[in-house]
Order: structure tokens, then sequence, then C-alpha cells
């Protein structure tokens, strides 16, 4: 057993340009011992994926398959696409001690 890192984002994970990206990030010490995280940090990508089954008839757009069903963009499985900004890495927690069953949550 070990730590559990658990991040959830606040909407629906599509964001516009300018909008805020919230998320709960929830760590938990399932084992049996006391653990120390010595840091932990997050770092934001934004990727933009091309859908190839994607035919466009003037105003409407029609999917040819099944929707998307995550925002993944994964490029070396020749998905196209392009990443369009990343975020420096920022420290989350430092030298925080979880005792066993014991979390925290944080936004």
């Amino acid at each position: 057993m070990g730590l559990v890192v658990k991040v959830e984002l606040q909407g629906n994970g599509v964001y516009l340009a300018g909008e805020r990206v919230s998320c709960t990030i929830t760590l938990t010490n399932d084992g049996i011992s006391t653990k120390t995280i010595a840091w932990m940090g997050a770092q934001l990508h934004c990727q933009c994926s091309h859908r190839r089954d994607l035919k466009l008839s003037g105003t409407t757009a029609t999917i040819l398959s099944s929707p998307v069903t995550d925002t993944t963009f994964v490029p070396n499985r020749d998905e196209p696409g392009m990443t369009l900004a990343s975020t420096p890495t920022v420290v989350l927690v430092c030298n925080l001690t979880l005792q066993p069953q014991e979390n925290r949550t944080g936004i």
C-alpha cells in the first residue's frame, strides 16, 4: 500500500482562453505506516487535438464515429494536434506527513 493521489477538475474539463482552471487534490495514505511527502508539484498543459472524423457541411458538423469521451492528446499514437501552452511547475506541498488512513484535501 502507499500514497493515493486523486485529482478532480472543477467543471467539465474543457476551458476557454482566460477561464480559471481549478481542481481538488486529495492525498490519502492507505498504508499502515506514516508517510512523509518531501514535495509535490503540478503543471498544466494546454493541448489541442484535431478530429479526423469530423466532416463539416456548411455550418453543421457531423460526427462520423463515436463521440470523444476524453480530452487526452497522444501524439505518439499519431494523433494530430499540438501543445499550445505549458505552465511552470508550482509546488503544492512540502514536508507533509500523513498518518495511516489519513487524507488531506486542497483546492
